[in-house]
Order: structure tokens, then sequence, then C-alpha cells
């Protein structure tokens, strides 16, 4: 018997500690909030918004009637003042009590901020009391937008709501349900689209979107009740999702990538506490049965934030939710894993599958398919730039081995005596062979100019950085000095055009010429520093000056140049520009090229509601949206809209974080791509994504289409790389030979 008692305590025991195991393992698997304070200057901060996609953040204080907006860093950025409001709208007699604030609203992108003020006084022009501010962040304008009644009553609490998506502006009131306004990019003023009524009336405390869906959906919420509707033709039609009695919903938000997988859907907050709608209930594919997430958190407003967080309006402050189980990099590990994913991207590519040492193959491919692509020049120049910056930032102990070991090769100077083609006047071919140095069969047999300036360029670069590497010095002056004749290649002023492609025997093909503005401004620059006529300087000067070449406007007043008039260039040409030439960097008018690329593209983002930030430039793309499988995609053709991140992330090479917090938040969404592995490993990066198709994969992925978005990831992780070590004058490259010398060349 005592046996028997032994050994069914035993087994009680291990029962017990069985269950403490799976209750510890589970507690520390059970998604839970950390919870940081949002600076702010007010005392009432129950407003709060963020951008969807950039790194924009605002909090609404009701009492102070003031705004804040602030970036990822918390840094403020602008007020909105009471002043600046009751200038735009004279009637309004703001108190210092409930009346004022009652609803922010971004765009997407963060170019637009739209503040709803509400007051019980009448203008003595119109019957509507309150108003709509639209508030632009490039530009720092403030106006009034659209002029409405928000409230039937004065003495309620401001709990209302606005969002913007897709070129429209969505309003809610207190008895005559939700104002939609046309809110596209040039719409300095909203027209009334109508006026939708929910199945049950209630003042409109929450409206958030979930642009994820298929279709994408507007959601809405009283203070009790949940409504859904599929966005599209007006009028809109909803549906009930589910009631909450005893919550008082306050606000509402949508988020695809907080905390953990499963965490997806809706979360509402009331007083003191946050609840989490699962999507499959937000979308009716379930019960609703809403839990619990998070208590202590006062009252106020909620915003999903792009870097995954929750940010509220509480009673006295701001607080920013993050959740302890999201297992995503957070935003500056991104950018420096982006970064290196990108470099071992690019190693991947030297000499993957058996080649011949120090061959670029141009392009990669998935994971699980095989690599096809011949070499290229220019696979071989940003692939040296890149190694370059991996050596700065994280002294890569393989750079510089790489860098001699690519410029040995196109240099000719590769023990195994294959040798590039090159015509005599020193242009590379396109397209390589690795195992004889011809052209690839089946592949395009031309002399690409272009290519040739960039190899030059990145041996340039290569010869600065690293001037006590003598087997560098000798494949990069032999790379430089083997292109001749380069005054052949450009028209005379002032049309300056530029031949694309060379013959054989010599000399330009005199079919390829092509005038500004593209990228054949890299060669321009190196026919002037290595060519050295005086031609070549005027035209250098030609092509900078942006009064002479072709102009499209998507932004009223803010034009982009290009090289047919009305016709849009893609990203690239203006960012390679940026990135490597410090003539572009200085000059006021280029820097004003990258903003108003900048904000163009995010306005067509704000009038599309696509799934990520978007920026057009070429690249490949599905046969069913171009016959080649490539596409030059811009702001006026841009078949499946897909996003390009190597272009979104250049749009950050002035240290502008916008950009970066855009491309963290496709990197949250499951945006990146396995790319087939080399030896350091799988390289997976963000690429291309269709926001029309968002399951599509490209098939391959060009190093000239992909590495440009590297070197503005370098400029994040140390400001002065750019200017320190790309976009320098090749003219005044020393010979370092001493050490000090050898030195400066490779300090910040």
């Amino acid at each position: 018997m005592y046996r028997t008692e032994t050994l069914v305590s035993r087994n009680a025991s291990v029962a017990l500690a069985v269950i403490l195991l799976l209750w510890v393992a589970l507690s520390n698997t059970t998604a839970s909030p950390v919870m940081r304070a949002w600076p702010v200057s007010g005392d009432d901060d129950t407003m709060a918004v963020a951008a969807g996609f950039e790194g924009c953040y605002a909090t609404g204080d009701s009492f102070k009637d003031a705004v804040e907006i602030r970036d990822i860093e918390t840094n403020l950025r602008r007020t909105i003042t009471r002043d600046e409001m009751v200038a735009l709208a004279p009637w309004l007699g703001l108190s210092g009590g409930q009346d004022g604030i009652s609803g922010l609203a971004f765009s997407d992108s963060c170019r637009l901020l739209f503040i709803l003020v509400h007051d019980s006084t009448l203008p003595q022009t119109a019957t509507e009391s309150d108003v709509v501010l639209r508030y632009n962040t490039w530009n720092n304008t403030l106006q009034v937008f659209a002029q409405l009644d928000l409230f039937d009553r004065d003495d309620i609490w401001p709990y209302l709501a606005a969002v913007h998506h897709a070129g429209r502006l969505y309003v809610g009131t207190t008895a005559n349900g939700i104002a939609v306004y046309q809110a596209s990019a040039n719409d300095v003023a909203g027209a009334l689209l109508g006026m939708q009524e929910l199945p049950r009336r209630g003042a409109v405390r929450g409206l958030t979107i979930d642009r994820d869906g298929n279709p994408q959906y507007l959601y809405a919420a009283t203070a009790t009740t949940l409504f859904r509707t599929p966005l599209g033709e007006l009028p809109l039609v909803f549906t009930e999702v589910g009631e909450l009695d005893a919550v008082d919903i306050q606000g509402i938000t949508y988020t695809r990538h907080y905390g953990m997988r499963g965490q997806e859907g809706l979360y509402l907050v009331s007083t003191d506490q946050v609840w989490h709608v699962p999507e499959a209930q937000a979308r009716n594919e379930q019960p609703f049965n809403p839990g619990l997430y998070a208590t202590g958190v006062g009252r106020g407003d909620i915003a999903a934030t792009p870097d995954g967080g929750l940010l509220l309006g509480a009673k006295e402050d701001a607080v920013l939710l993050h959740d302890d189980q999201d297992l995503r990099l957070g935003f500056w590990d991104f950018v420096a894993d982006e970064f290196r994913q990108a470099v071992r991207f690019a190693k991947t590519l030297v000499s993957p599958d058996g080649e011949p040492s120090g061959w670029v193959i141009d392009a990669n491919v998935p994971l699980g398919k095989h690599r096809y692509h011949p070499a290229s020049p220019d696979a071989a120049a940003w692939a040296v730039l890149t190694f370059l910056m991996s050596d700065r930032i994280d002294q890569d102990p393989e750079a510089q081995s790489l860098v001699r070991t690519i410029l040995l090769r196109y240099a000719g100077m590769a023990n195994d005596a294959i040798v590039p083609e090159r015509t005599p006047d020193g242009i590379y071919r396109h397209w390589y062979e690795p195992r004889s140095g011809r052209v690839k069969a089946d592949w395009d047999a031309e002399w690409a100019v272009l290519s040739t300036a960039k190899l030059v360029l990145a041996a340039a670069r290569a010869q600065r950085y690293y001037a006590d590497d003598p087997l560098i010095q000798e494949a990069s002056k032999r790379i430089i000095r083997g292109v001749r004749n380069w005054d052949a290649y450009l028209t005379e002023p002032p049309a300056c055009q530029v031949y694309l492609k060379a013959l054989e025997v010599g000399g330009p093909d005199l079919h390829s010429h092509s005038s500004p503005f593209n990228e054949a401004i890299l060669f321009v620059e190196q026919a002037q520093q290595f060519g050295g006529s005086l031609q070549a300087s005027a035209c250098f000067e030609v092509w900078l000056d942006q009064s002479r070449w072709p102009k499209a406007e998507f932004i009223a007043g803010r034009p982009l140049i290009g090289d047919v008039p009305s016709v849009f260039l893609p990203a690239f040409p203006t960012l390679y520009a940026f990135l490597l030439q410090p003539e572009v960097r200085a000059r006021r008018d280029w820097q004003k090229q990258i903003e108003n690329l900048r904000v163009s593209s995010a306005a067509w983002t704000d009038d599309h509601g696509p799934r990520f930030s978007t920026v057009f430039s070429a690249g490949t793309t599905k046969f069913k949206w171009s016959p080649t499988g490539y596409h030059v995609d811009n702001l006026g053709a841009h078949p499946g809209n897909v996003a390009h991140f190597p272009a979104l992330l250049g749009l950050a090479a002035q240290g502008d974080l916008g950009p970066a917090v855009a491309a963290y938040h496709a990197y949250r969404i499951g945006a990146r791509q396995a790319f087939a592995p080399g030896p350091g490993g799988t390289p997976e990066i963000l690429y291309r994504r269709s926001n029309q198709d968002p399951a599509y994969e490209p098939n391959s992925a060009g190093l000239p289409d992909v590495l440009y978005g590297t070197m503005a990831l370098a400029a994040l992780l140390n400001p002065n790389i750019i200017d320190k070590q790309l976009a320098v004058a090749t003219r005044q490259y020393p010979p370092a030979t001493s050490p000090a010398a050898r030195l400066a060349a490779r300090m910040p």
C-alpha cells in the first residue's frame, strides 16, 4: 500500500511539475504590452495619429488647442497652435475647454495632416460651425480644407475620428454619420462626395482602414458598436461587426504587423483599456469575441504606427505600446541588417557558380532557382561600391580582397588570361560569358558606353579608398586609362547628346544618341574628368543645367526633369546622380529634384491606397505586365503598381528617415524576398512588390536595380559616407603614397 501511495504521489508530483512547466512556457509566450511615455507638451492629449507608412506621429490637445508632430525618434518637428487655427477660422471661440481639436488623420505618406476642429459659434457667412484643416508637412502650409458640423451639441467630450485613404478623407460626426471628401494630391479644398449613414446612429468615435484586405475595408465605431464596409464607389454599405455594450469605445485602429502572429486585426481603446478584435473576427470569419489586451492606459485615441506600435493619447499624456513577443527587428536593427543583407546579395554574385574569379553576375534569382544571367560591368561597378561601403561601416574583412579580384578581372589582369573584350576606345560589352570574356550567346552583343562609365567610376573610387593596395591601383588605372576618345561619344554643346553604344571597330554608334536627362550624366562627368577636353567640361555644365531640359509635374509646382516633355523618368537616374556626383549633391536645384521626386511619389501613394509606400523605378516584372519581363516604371507608366524598395530607400540619402521607416513597414508585413545563396549565406532583401498582386515575386533582381538603395542605408549608418567616399571629385584623387595620405583616404 505504501509503495502504491508513493507511486501515486510521485505521479501527481510529476504531473504538477509538467503543469507548472507548461504554465511557465505559456506565460513566457503570452503577448503582453510594453509601455513607454510619448513626449507631449500639453496636459490632455486625447488625440493620437500616425502615418501609415512613414515615421510621422501627432498628438492633439483639445484643451490647449495644439497639435504636435514628431518623428520616429520623438523629435518635435512642428507645433500647430490655437492662434494659427483661429487666424484661419476667426469665428472659432476656442475656450480652453472641451471645444477645439476632435480628430486627426495623416495621409499614409505623412504629406498631409487633417485636423478636425469644433466649436459652437456660427460664422456670419455659413451655417456650419466646424472646420477640417489641412496641413501640408512639405510646404508647411495650413489651410481650411472643409467647413461642416461635427457636433449636434457642444457639451460632449471630443471623441470623433477621421481617416485618409486613396485620395479621400472620411470624417466622423455625431449626428450625420461620415462625411466623405475628395482629398487627392492637389486638392487644397475638399469637395463633399456624400454623407454615409451607419446602420445605427451615434457619434462616430473611430475610423480606420484595413488596406491589406481584398477588398480593402473601412471600419467605423460608435461608442458601443463596430461596423465595416468594403471601400469602393459611393454610397458605402456598412454591416455590423459586433457590439460591446459596456466598453465605451473611444478610438479604433487596424494593424497587420503589431506583435506576433495572431495579433493582427482591430484594436479598440476605452477608458483605461485596450481591446483586441482578431482579424478573422473583424472580417466576420469568426464569432465576435474581443479580448482585453492592456489596462492602465488612460483614455483617448489609438493609432497603429508604421514601426509596429500602438500610439495612444491618454488622459494626461501619450503612450506608445509595443508587444514583448514581437520577434521582428527594431527599426535601427533593420537598417543595419538590410544593409548587410544587400552586401551579402552582392557577394553571392561574385563568381557564385564556379565561374573564373572576379566576374560579377548581373542578377540573382529567387531561392531554389538557378542563376542564368551573364556577367556585366554594371554589376561589377555596383558590387565594388557596395564593398567599399561595407569596409567603411563594418570593417568587412572580405571587402578589399573582393574589390581587388573584381578589378583585376575587368582590367584583364586575372591569372587565367581570360580578358573581357573592349573596343579600341576601351568600351566594354554590356554582357559577358565568364569563361571566354566574350559576349554570352543569345544576349545583346552591344558595346555599352554607360556600363563602361559606371565601371570607370567604381574603379576611381576604389583607387582612392585603397591607396595602399598596388594591385587595386594598377587595375583601376588600366580600367580608367583604357577608355579613350571620350569626346567622340558626345555631340557638341549645347545639344550635348551622348551616344549610348559603341562600334566594335571604335567610335560611337551614331544611331544610339540620347538627350538629357538620364543616367548618361555619369558618362559626361567621367568624360570631363578623364577626357579633360573643353567640350566635355562644357557638356557637363549643360547636363547640370535643369532649365534646359523637359519637365513633367505630378504635384502642381513641383516639376521633375526628364528627357521628353510631360513624361516621367523612373527614380534611378536621379538617384544615381545624387548618390555618386558631388556637383549634383551640392546644388540646390538638384536637391529640389530629389525633394520633388520624394513628394510626388508620396502623393501617388496617398492617392491610390497601396499596401506599400510606392516609388517607381525600373526592374523585373510579370510578363503579363511587360512582354520582356522588365519594365521602366515611372509615375506615368507602372503596370502592376510595383513598389521599388531600393528606390524608396534611395530617397533617404539625405538622412531623411521617412523613406527608411516606410521600407521598415514593408519588412514588417513580410515584403522581403529570399534569393539564391552564396558562400556568405542566403540574402533576404526588399526588392519589388506589386500592390496589385501582393503574392507576385520577381524572377530575378539585378545588382544595378538593387544596390543603389544600399548607398542610402550606408548613409543612415554613417552620415558622412556618401560625401566622403562616393560622391567625391575624381580630379582631386591624390596618389596617396605616404602613411598619412593612405589613412586620410580611408577615414570618415
